[in-house]
């Protein structure tokens, strides 16, 4: 990825977008917390399973996974800040290197790769050889892991757009084709987890989104759409099964 803005973007890229304005521990445990309950359920059973996160940013995904008894794994990401607070915070298993290369180099190795909030960032030409290495990449029956903006998301600027080195931009049906096309046997694509730090104020938003998601139904009917097509949530969760 050698473009001019690209340099810039990433050179500081924690201190200019993921973690302005905030403190990073509190940041680092609470991103922890939230992958915990929102990816770590589509995992193997087996702890021991090999685990490659692309893209791994702070490191924050690692330190879920080695929370819940998960002991091999590994981040890669290109910021050497991300990497540096991550290390920092004894998050060792992360490293700066380029991921693509680094899948290249170690075909059929994982049984798991991950990539969060990553695809975006990508051209479509750069995607595909992405999804091409992270298939060469794992292990027979291995799967991959990615989360998203959604594209469906009845208002999906704040993360599509939010970020200015975001590129591409999916939703169920062009997530689903794009996994099948680079030859994985199964696709699973689901709405990313919602949730607010207050128990009262997670009661009522619940509550609305249960009377929002009629709204958006009747008006999805009203254009002739099948409902069950169409995520809603800011970010998808896509697995695929190789």
């Amino acid at each position: 990825m050698p473009t001019e803005y690209r340099k810039i973007i990433y050179s500081k890229y924690h201190t200019t977008q993921s973690g302005r304005d905030k403190d990073i521990e509190i940041l680092l445990h609470k991103q922890a917390d939230f992958f915990s309950k929102e990816i770590l359920p589509f995992f193997p059973d087996s702890k021991k399973c090999s685990i490659l996160d692309i893209g791994a940013g702070n490191g924050s995904f690692l330190l879920a996974c080695k929370q819940n008894g998960y002991t091999n794994c590994i981040g890669l990401d290109l910021s050497p800040e991300q990497v540096k607070i991550g290390q920092s915070f004894g998050i060792n298993e992360l490293l700066e290197a380029d991921a693509l290369n680094w899948m290249k180099q170690n075909p059929g190795k994982y049984d798991v790769v991950t990539a969060f909030d990553l695809v975006e960032h990508l051209t479509k030409d750069e995607l595909m050889e992405m999804i091409s290495a992270i298939v060469n990449s794992l292990k027979p029956g291995g799967i991959f892991i990615f989360r998203t903006p959604n594209l469906d998301c009845p208002l999906p600027n704040p993360y599509a757009r939010g970020d200015f080195s975001h590129e591409t931009f999916l939703n169920k049906h062009s997530a689903t084709q794009l996994l099948y096309a680079n030859g994985f046997n199964s696709v699973s694509i689901s709405e990313g987890l919602i949730q607010t730090n207050s128990p009262f104020k997670e009661m009522v938003r619940k509550s609305f989104m249960g009377i929002y998601r009629i709204c958006f139904k009747i008006k999805l009917f009203t254009l002739g759409y099948v409902s069950s097509d169409i995520l809603i949530t800011p970010n998808l969760i896509a697995v695929a099964k190789k």
